[in-house]
């Protein structure tokens, strides 16, 4: 098969972090198809903008034909010029038909933003072959939750009127969210579509784990009891409740926390971190993905929180809960939506969103376990992992589901 799949923020691991579709796509290709990965030339994620002088550029990446599509830079992710991006990008993947000799079988149109959707509906009528469309977050409700944005605000009533068409449109939804077929408008008229296509990891890049540099290394305590957080630190993540429950147990001198990330957030936890006086909480800058599981080794317990919003109600599909279950550790997971991993793969414990008391509670039953229970715990979430996050395993599923379309 041709494939051609259109996110606006995918990213390889040359300029960025790689993104899910980097991943499925390469593993696509390694199985003899052909796959067109169209991304924007520059976005907020991107660690290496591409510098290009024409409106599209194809570079090959790992046998991937890496389609970058010129877009304006920008200083950061508030910034006007990222919405401007959103319909510059939808425009120039609707001409790509004039660069691409190659005709698809299919077409995959990966949102956020919805816009995407236009530009690929476009495509598809052209090259009449099947088109799917992805929805990696639900844009406009995350940013009427989250953002709190008006229902009535311009951009996200033209959002929704996207969206709507194009969950009318699409030959098949996909989601990374394990419960967005529960959404209503997918619910009540096109569950059918749906099929789930998780967030996951390339096993033989979590297994290379090289040496971590040594002012990280030295940066994290010994001798003490580590719980560790590796990853963004937005609102969204609930760190501010990991804070506050290593202020609750900042006189048990045997407990460390280490918090790893970078941004806004990051430095507004150091500065409550000060006035509290909390010298049991260490923060270290943002480290590359490769040191990620050597990282996770040194800790002996991983934290992820959300916070308590209905919109989880679809369930939560993170890239760090595949990579935190990988490396065998057990977690705690603070959340309070639909499909808690953690509890069905019995990979440590789960607590209530937002709740530091139960956080705290569940570090010190976790500290009190015998070395024996907490690796069998780790053991428990690396098998679910593997079964179930491999991106092999997830590539071949999903090109069933492709071939089973057209």
């Amino acid at each position: 098969m041709i494939i051609y799949i259109i996110n606006q923020y995918a990213s390889n691991t040359a300029v960025g972090d790689g993104s899910k579709y980097y991943y499925i796509a390469k593993e696509l290709v390694k199985m003899g198809h052909e796959v067109y990965l169209v991304s924007a030339s520059f976005t907020h994620y991107v660690h290496t903008p591409i510098n290009q002088k024409g409106n599209v550029y194809i570079k090959l990446v790992n046998g991937i034909n890496h389609v970058y599509i010129r877009t304006l830079n920008y200083n950061n992710k508030t910034s006007f010029k990222r919405v401007l991006n959103w319909f510059l990008f939808t425009y120039r993947v609707s001409n790509l038909y004039k660069f691409i000799s190659r005709v698809p079988n299919i077409i995959i149109a990966s949102s956020p933003p919805p816009f995407v959707f236009l530009g690929a509906y476009y495509l598809a009528k052209k090259f009449k072959v099947k088109l799917f469309f992805e929805i990696r977050d639900f844009w406009p409700l995350t940013l009427i939750k989250f953002g709190n944005y008006s229902v009535w605000n311009p951009l996200i009533i033209l959002m929704q009127l996207v969206e709507n068409f194009a969950l009318k449109k699409s030959d098949a939804i996909l989601s990374s969210l394990p419960f967005a077929n529960e959404y209503k408008n997918i619910r009540n008229q096109y569950k059918e579509k749906y099929y789930h296509l998780p967030n996951g990891f390339d096993k033989n890049e979590l297994l290379s784990k090289p040496k971590i540099p040594r002012n990280i290394c030295s940066a994290i305590p010994k001798g003490k009891f580590i719980v560790g957080y590796v990853g963004s630190c937005g609102s969204i993540n609930a760190l501010n409740i990991l804070l506050q429950s290593a202020e609750l147990l900042k006189n048990d001198k045997s407990i460390s926390f280490v918090i790893i990330g970078r941004g806004k957030g990051l430095n507004e936890l150091k500065s409550e971190a000060e006035k509290k006086k909390l010298i049991n909480i260490i923060f270290i800058n943002h480290i590359k993905k490769e040191y990620i599981q050597s990282v996770l080794k040194l800790f002996d317990v991983c934290y992820i929180g959300w916070q308590n919003k209905s919109l989880y109600n679809f369930g939560v599909s993170p890239q760090k809960l595949p990579e935190y279950l990988f490396s065998g550790k057990p977690i705690i997971h603070s959340y309070s939506g639909k499909g808690c991993v953690v509890k069905e793969a019995e990979a440590g414990i789960s607590v209530p969103a937002e709740d530091f008391i139960k956080v705290k509670q569940a570090v010190l039953k976790l500290k009190g376990m015998s070395v024996a229970q907490r690796v069998r715990l780790g053991k428990n979430g690396r098998n679910y992992s593997i079964k179930n996050y491999d991106y092999k395993k997830i590539a071949i599923d999903f090109e069933k589901f492709m071939k089973s379309k057209i």
